[in-house]
């Protein structure tokens, strides 16, 4: 028999419950309004595809657009609903769907435009 010694290899559901936790934190630093924990949460050259449309969501990117929507709506937060993770590290790619006709709705105007 014949075996070969190298570094111990997670798990996948291992890997699966870090990128998780990467994910919750980073819920926890949005609601928290802590954004200087997105260094850590976010890789360089992540992006967040929303709307059909792709936004940068490295660390910098991210601290921008959440200090931007939290001074627009100061009380804005997220429920995770459901969670769906692979590997492990830093968040690479998002993907987020919202209801903006209702947002609109509740804000009592029209989209701009």
């Amino acid at each position: 028999m014949t075996t070969t010694a190298g570094p111990p290899v997670a798990s996948t559901a291992t890997q699966t419950e870090a990128g998780k936790a990467v994910i919750r934190s980073f819920v926890d630093a949005w609601n928290s309004r802590d954004f200087s924990r997105f260094e850590d949460l976010m890789a360089e050259g992540a992006v967040l595809r929303i709307g059909g449309g792709v936004v940068p969501c490295d660390p910098a990117g991210t601290r921008a657009i959440a200090q931007e929507w939290t001074t627009a709506f100061p009380d804005w937060r997220f429920d995770l609903l459901a969670l769906i993770a692979e590997g492990d590290g830093k968040v690479a790619e998002a993907w987020e769907v919202y209801d903006e006709a209702g947002m609109w709705r509740q804000l009592g105007t029209a989209p701009p435009g």
